[in-house]
């Protein structure tokens, strides 16, 4: 709705916010009409940053470790179990063959198999059959006397009996193995005989078997037995090169369960075998290090044994792990293992962290470089599963030094630790900005920074995106004097020059200001409103030798 107004003397009619949609003038002697849209009387707010001396911009923390020398790193154990060409064998059943002569026994006379004691009785005399003792009828014939012994024979626990023919009884050990040769087989009957001066079952074998540590790996003709940790069975093969092959398998839970080896089977726990061939089977540590070397490795085989009754026993091709301990660097709480091969290379898991030495330190460097920064190839220069270090980044690199920078700048990360075990490679100092040498403190941010309203702007001497690749908004490139440092502070403001080079990429143009006249020991800035709402914005610094004229803006005047 609009509003009339009739003016008869000077003054002013109406302020605040509207439209003119017109003027009538009926009459008038002298006098002049104004009309103001309250912005031509502002002024912008403005102040300017003073440079009286150095400016100490902020700095990451730096580092440095030296190879001056031969480095001994970890290594896994190794062992060859070697065969010398004879197939594997399985359990055999002990066993014996009782032979009549063709005349009776008397009454009286006696069998003793296993615990049980078999008397011959006169026909019809008492019968006995107890678990230790048992009366067999002689018959009209010797035939039927052991046809009488075969039948008591059928119930013995611990033997199977077959009549091979009338006077013939073979007995079997119902259990193989070489246990099956303690079972008792004699006769004090001139009639009979037990294999001639025999008094046990003979011929029984145990399974050939492997253990390694705990776990015991046995030669079966046919697989009967899910494994467990403790137990696996390997199938006999067509050959020998085929058994150890098969061998090989069960140990590291590859090829097919049930088939070549127990069923559910699960990897062994101590090794990895990574080759086996026509006569051997080689053995590795899963980790590296000393803690395996003492892993049982002994078998019961007849024509096939280890180099060592130990994994890292060190006799023949049975070499022990190098220690991890004198073979570690620390970066504050991460520590990476130097190895002559990484576990995951042989087929054992990965172990994170795990930098592989190469052939010289140079190697060795390069490869610490990619495992810190989590560059270069995973699984071939540094173990799968090592990420990138959290606090720091690898940088110059040469064949006999690595420098390392914090991620963030400032004071921050000066204080974490800086070690190593290594033998001839040695850190500056014992914290990544300790001071000594090479090892450069971080200048702290808090006395490099300026604030404009409520953006913090902070003068560093390197941008953190340049090492670490990664921006963080609101760092100004000092490069290499103040003057220079002043024109990014500039352009850093406006949003102009290049992000990623003078200022940190993310950096946005400062909604509350613009940079205007620049000198080499000064910057003025000025609000991009005008009128007194500019005086209110902050302007500090934390910074020796450089000063705002005031805490906040000023001259900021009339209507916004």
């Amino acid at each position: 709705m609009s509003t009339t107004f009739n003016v008869s003397e000077s003054g002013l009619v109406k302020r605040g916010a509207g439209r003119l949609k017109g003027m009538v003038i009926n009459s008038h002697n002298a006098g002049t009409v104004k009309i103001t849209d309250g912005v031509e009387a502002g002024t912008n707010a403005v102040g300017t940053f003073t440079s009286t001396g150095a400016l100490a911009a902020a700095t990451h923390a730096t580092s440095e470790i030296v190879s001056s020398g031969v480095a001994v790193p970890a290594t896994h154990a190794v062992t060859v179990f070697t065969s010398g060409g004879t197939q594997f064998k399985d359990a055999v059943k002990a066993s014996a063959i009782l032979t009549s002569n063709g005349s009776q026994p008397t009454a009286g006379q006696a069998v003793v198999l296993g615990d049980i004691t078999y008397t011959f009785v006169a026909l019809g005399g008492a019968m006995v059959n107890t678990s230790t003792a048992v009366n067999v009828p002689l018959g009209n014939t010797t035939t039927e006397t052991m046809n009488n012994l075969y039948n008591a024979f059928l119930y013995n626990p611990l033997v199977d009996t077959v009549r091979t023919s009338g006077l013939v009884i073979t007995l079997t050990a119902k259990t193989a193995g070489a246990a099956g040769n303690t079972i008792a087989a004699t006769e004090n009957s001139a009639t009979l005989d037990f294999d001639g001066a025999n008094t046990t079952l003979t011929g029984g074998l145990s399974a050939e078997t492997v253990t390694i540590g705990t776990r015991v790996y046995t030669f079966k003709d046919a697989i009967t037995s899910t494994a467990s940790a403790t137990a696996c069975e390997v199938k006999i093969g067509v050959d020998v090169e085929t058994s150890l092959m098969n061998l090989r398998k069960a140990i590291n839970n590859t090829g097919t369960p049930g088939l070549e080896y127990s069923f559910v089977n699960i990897p062994d726990a101590n090794v990895v075998a990574p080759a086996s061939d026509a006569t051997t089977v080689t053995l590795r540590g899963r980790v590296p290090g000393l803690s395996l070397n003492t892993v049982a490795t002994t078998e019961t085989c007849a024509d096939a044994s280890f180099a060592d009754t130990t994994l890292g026993g060190g006799t023949g091709a049975s070499d022990a792990g190098v220690t991890t301990g004198a073979a570690t660097i620390t970066i504050d709480t991460t520590v990476y293992t130097f190895v002559d091969a990484l576990s995951e290379t042989y087929g054992a898991v990965a172990v994170p962290f795990q930098v592989l030495a190469g052939a010289n330190a140079a190697a060795a460097l390069d490869n610490f470089k990619s495992a810190i920064n989590a560059t270069g190839t995973p699984g071939t220069e540094y173990s799968t599963g090592t990420t990138a270090h959290p606090k720091v980044v690898a940088t110059t690199n040469t064949d006999t030094v690595q420098t390392i920078r914090a991620r963030v700048v400032g004071a921050g990360y000066n204080a974490i630790a800086t070690t190593e075990t290594f033998a001839n490679w040695e850190w500056a100092d014992t914290t990544l900005g300790g001071g000594t040498g090479n090892s450069d403190a971080g200048i702290t941010t808090a006395n490099a920074t300026f604030t404009i309203g409520t953006r913090t702007y902070t003068f560093v001497v390197e941008l953190t995106e340049t090492l670490t690749g990664v921006a963080v908004a609101d760092q100004i490139l000092y490069v290499t004097s103040v003057a220079v440092a002043l024109d990014n502070m500039k352009k850093a403001i406006n949003g102009t020059g290049v992000a990623g080079t003078d200022y940190s990429t993310g950096t946005l143009p400062n909604a509350d200001v613009i940079a205007t006249t620049n000198a080499n020991d000064s910057q003025v800035v000025q609000a991009r409103l005008a009128g007194a709402v500019g005086n209110a914005i902050v302007t500090t610094e934390t910074i020796a030798n450089h000063a705002w004229g005031a805490g906040t803006l000023a001259t900021g005047a009339g209507p916004t």
